[in-house]
């Protein structure tokens, strides 16, 4: 299952803290599938590394070795949603829960 991270501007690792969320192919799907997935590689990505920010403002999904792909997450690793911001993932994720 593919792990969506919530994370900060900066550089790794102090980007990101607490756990991630698990989700099923099909919830990245039908959160995401209309967002621009950037493939960012094997390893968890910095972003902005420059210019830290103090609050979450990036989505990233995780892909792990042993997890399979699919059509929208065409390989292992980390990608970074461009354009979502970590409150509509959040809020989107929830409401598709509760509708399923």
């Amino acid at each position: 299952m593919p792990t969506m991270w919530l994370v900060k501007d900066g550089p790794r690792p102090n980007s990101q803290s607490g756990p991630g969320t698990s989700m099923t192919f099909d919830e990245v799907v039908a959160i995401f599938g209309s967002y621009q997935m950037r493939y960012a590689g094997p390893e968890a990505p910095s972003i902005n590394a420059a210019k830290p920010s103090h609050s979450n403002r990036n989505v990233v999904l995780e892909v792990g070795a042993t997890e399979g792909v699919s059509s929208l997450l065409t390989k292992q690793g980390f990608y970074i949603v461009a354009g979502c911001s970590p409150d509509s993932a959040e809020r989107d994720l929830q409401a598709h829960r509760r509708s399923v």
